[in-house]
């Protein structure tokens, strides 16, 4: 048995979740080392929406660009009814996810579809500008957390690996690691998640099997995503393009799906297309993968226990149903890494781990209820059940109830009845602390001054909580400043924003701001946006590395209180 000292944090899994928790933790200078027991790169579509929250995200990666040139948008649904009793075959087109034009605090509004195996080629290569890359066909066998020792000396966590494919393994065999970290990113099947113990509750929901694959057809129209017959008769099956030419991925569903039938013959997965497809003239070709599928609806009771945390599959699975399994799996991860990576740089205490359970058990809750409604409701034939616009969008979902935000504005009768509602199907519209911070284009930066145009969201990033103050006069915020400074500058920064016309970009303005910004298109200032907090007094907005508003603040004090839960009182200058 070998022995080797690595890197602070081990990533277990390279799936969407996985990566997006290490390009996270690597912005903040953290080192990490990623294992996959897969030893090959991954094949197929699996879960290929994306939606406007994780097209945030992927842009504070510096990734977007190469997602939206190869991603295509959601295109209308074809579904096609078989000739019977007279009626002739007919069809109908609806779309699935209407596009929506883009807003000054929305800028994506539609969801894109790409494939986990394209997406993952994309974040493999960010990987490489931190020098880092996955560790391929290396299985995670156990893990056991150790306590730090009697001189003061910190815990760390003591995993067994194994080489996939390199025969039985003893335990001559199994390297043996220490890390101070470790993330589950490997799946409703992985060691993590019941290496800790921690419960994962639900259903299964046996009586709806899925077949799932890609296929290469010719001859059928890539302007529609088809659906033929019904979930209730047992012959449904669904056939969608993706960003390859001819390339369609498929779901079978229904009584009719036999997972005894051998798929991967390309003669029986042809039958079982005729059987269902009306369209003449298709040509069916290789079958680049297929897999069985059945349901299951379950959730952990805790996200992590010690050292050690679940992302993604290893903390939720459920209906593929709404496109929010990979998304939320991506929340996730950017939620935990970069409080993560403040414990690591010794900046905030271990218990600020403790609200990455607190803020996403509610969501990932919300989000089952929401994916198993959307579930009986397609079992049922109910066309509206293939939307995929509203809250699926997941620009609404929050975190205001959560115990490290702080909002000073006044709230209503109805929100202080509603304490949560994770993906905000209740708001009256108003922003709030907890929620998605919105963007904000037509900015004019002053200091350092700069020409090109701007927009809030160049300025906000994982690195960092950026300190928002509104201003209208030089000497408003003063003090503020000054308070400023007993926080660490490598992890926060602030941004003084005046309105159109009103400039406060002077020689002598202090050193301390790291940005002075003039709302020029008047979007920051909008009620829909940041206006209506400023008009209750609240003249400083405090943005999280993830891009959530962490505090909507009057002065120092609201300051003070909501980095009192953030930062280590040692590493405050007094």
């Amino acid at each position: 048995m070998s022995q080797s000292i690595t890197p602070e944090v081990l990533i277990v899994g390279a799936g969407p979740s996985g990566l997006t928790a290490a390009l996270t933790l690597l912005r903040n200078g953290v080192r990490v080392q990623i294992i996959e027991k897969i030893p090959g790169p991954r094949i197929g579509q699996r879960g290929p929406s994306i939606t406007p929250r994780s097209l945030e995200i992927f842009g504070k990666f510096g990734i977007l660009d190469s997602i939206q040139k190869m991603a295509i948008l959601f295109p209308p649904m074809k579904a096609y009814t078989p000739a019977s009793e007279g009626n002739p075959a007919s069809s109908r087109i609806f779309d699935m996810f209407p596009y929506k034009e883009p807003t000054p605090a929305c800028p994506y509004m539609n969801a894109l579809l790409l494939g986990q195996d394209h997406l993952s080629d994309i974040m493999h290569q960010a990987l490489k500008a931190y020098s880092c890359e996955v560790e391929c066909g290396v299985e995670l066998v156990s893990l056991v957390q150790r306590d730090g020792d009697a001189d003061g000396g910190d815990g760390y966590v003591e995993v067994k690996l194994a080489k996939c494919g390199a025969g039985q393994s003893d335990e001559s065999t199994l390297e043996v690691r220490r890390y101070s970290w470790v993330i589950g990113a490997d799946g409703a099947r992985g060691v993590v998640r019941k290496s800790l113990g921690l419960t994962f509750l639900g259903e299964t929901r046996k009586e709806e099997k899925l077949l799932v694959g890609d296929i290469f057809i010719e001859g059928l129209d890539e302007s529609f995503w088809h659906n033929f017959g019904t979930t209730r008769t047992g012959d449904f099956l669904s056939v969608r393009p993706t960003e390859v030419p001819s390339l369609f991925s498929f779901i079978f569903a229904g009584s009719s799906v036999d997972p005894t039938i051998n798929m991967d013959d390309p003669d029986t997965l042809r039958r079982h297309f005729s059987e269902r497809v009306t369209i003449q003239g298709i040509k069916l070709k290789d079958v680049v993968w297929s897999a069985y599928y059945i349901i299951h609806v379950r959730m952990v009771n805790k996200f992590g226990e010690g050292r050690a945390f679940v992302t993604g599959d290893a903390g939720h699975i459920h209906s593929p149903t709404g496109g929010q399994g990979m998304n939320s799996g991506i929340q996730d991860s950017f939620n935990l890494g970069w409080k993560l990576a403040l414990v690591i740089k010794g900046l905030s205490p271990k218990t600020l781990l403790d609200t990455y359970t607190e803020e996403r058990i509610p969501v990932i809750a919300e989000m089952l209820g929401e994916t198993t409604e959307i579930l009986n409701r397609t079992m049922q034939k109910d066309d509206t059940a293939w939307r995929r616009d509203g809250p699926l969008t997941q620009l609404n979902v929050n975190y205001r109830w959560s115990s490290i935000v702080v909002d000073e504005q006044a709230k209503s009768s109805a929100e202080e009845e509603k304490k949560v509602d994770p993906y905000g199907n209740h708001t009256d519209g108003r922003l709030r602390a907890g929620d998605r911070a919105p963007d904000a284009p037509g900015l004019t930066q002053c200091k350092p001054a700069n020409s090109a145009p701007a927009r809030l969201f160049d300025f906000l990033n994982p690195k960092y909580h950026t300190v928002l103050l509104f201003s209208t006069d030089d000497d408003q915020h003063a003090d503020t400043l000054a308070f400023l400074l007993r926080y660490p500058r490598n992890a926060v920064r602030s941004i003084v924003i005046s309105r159109a016309g009103l400039t406060q970009a002077n020689p002598e303005m202090p050193e301390c701001i790291d940005f002075v910004l003039e709302d020029s298109a008047g979007n920051v200032y909008d009620r829909k946006a940041y206006g209506a907090a400023i008009a209750q007094g609240c003249s400083i907005a405090i943005i999280r590395p993830d891009g959530v508003v962490g505090a909507f603040v009057k002065g120092v004090q609201g300051v003070q209180r909501y980095f009192s839960n953030i930062f280590l009182d040692s590493k405050v200058l007094h």
